[in-house]
């Protein structure tokens, strides 16, 4: 019996061995490199607007860009719930919260409902959704062409402080593709999520699968704000993005078939022990 279990144990890690080996050739890898953190490279450490053609002083990104002039900033955990506002290309804000006369703080890292992962120590994106509307555009990355591709995301929706009490709403419209057709490979929009007025909503998670172009060798992420109404302002939050590789089903598929053979030789092995024993 004692030898049963030995080729039992050696048969099962060999053959988790093979289809790991062969789903490792589309492991999954971030392909933003971490960047969906939105890490401040240059600006104020506290965030502010994204720099922009139009608004050369303001704070970048690591591997982001504000190409389209969008009405974008970037706060850090702990900056986007302080009183003091940052600077941006239409003069400093803030968005409420507790410490400037909103209902509630944003909700940032914890383990609570509505609350960003525990694991997340990294910035949050706000984007106003009526005024100035511009696409964020990751940096480049390399794709497979016709390969699937994961987005995964978090956002909430926020409104600037200083403006009436009034329910907002907030969603992105997410697209792959180039910087000159940002949704060449793919769009897809979020779920509208909503704030009562001089608050903020619970995180929501999103995810979705976009198909590289056929004749794509190099692509970018992009996420375009709507919110509502227009002159509150409705802001909407993101944070926590990543994108990786999809493995292909043919991939899985000869990841099993590896395994056949070491079956039938299980079968054969307890076939005839059992005739010996026999």
């Amino acid at each position: 019996m004692k030898r049963y279990i030995t080729v039992f144990v050696n048969t099962v890690l060999y053959g988790s061995f093979a289809v790991g080996a062969a789903l490792s050739v589309h492991a999954s890898i971030d392909l933003l490199g971490g960047s969906g953190d939105f890490s401040i490279s240059s600006g104020s450490s506290s965030g502010g607007g994204l720099a922009s053609p139009n608004y050369t002083s303001g704070v970048t990104v690591s591997g982001w860009s504000n190409p389209n002039n969008g009405y974008t900033f970037v706060w850090t955990q702990s900056s986007i719930n302080s009183a003091t506002k940052v600077n941006g290309p239409a003069g400093a804000l803030s968005l409420y919260n507790s410490n400037n006369g909103g209902a509630q703080n944003i909700l940032t890292a914890g383990s609570a409902a509505g609350d960003l992962p525990a694991s997340y120590t990294g910035n949050i994106i706000g984007a106003d959704g009526g005024y100035q509307v511009g696409a964020l555009e990751s940096s480049p990355f390399s794709v497979v062409a016709n390969q699937q591709y994961k987005v995964s995301f978090y956002y909430a929706a926020a409104q600037q402080s200083g403006f009436p009490n009034q329910q907002t709403s907030a969603q992105f419209t997410v697209g792959l593709g180039t910087s000159g057709n940002l949704y060449s490979s793919g769009t897809t929009t979020t779920p509208l999520v909503y704030e009562p007025g001089n608050s903020s909503s619970a995180w929501s998670s999103y995810s979705a699968t976009f198909t590289a172009a056929a004749s794509s060798s190099s692509e970018v992420l992009s996420f375009l704000s709507y919110g509502t109404p227009s002159g509150v302002p409705p802001f909407s939050l993101l944070a926590d993005v990543t994108l990786d590789s999809v493995p292909e089903p043919s991939t899985v598929f000869a990841g099993c078939l590896m395994l056949l053979p070491l079956g039938f030789t299980v079968v054969r092995y307890f076939r005839k022990a059992n005739a010996k024993a026999a």
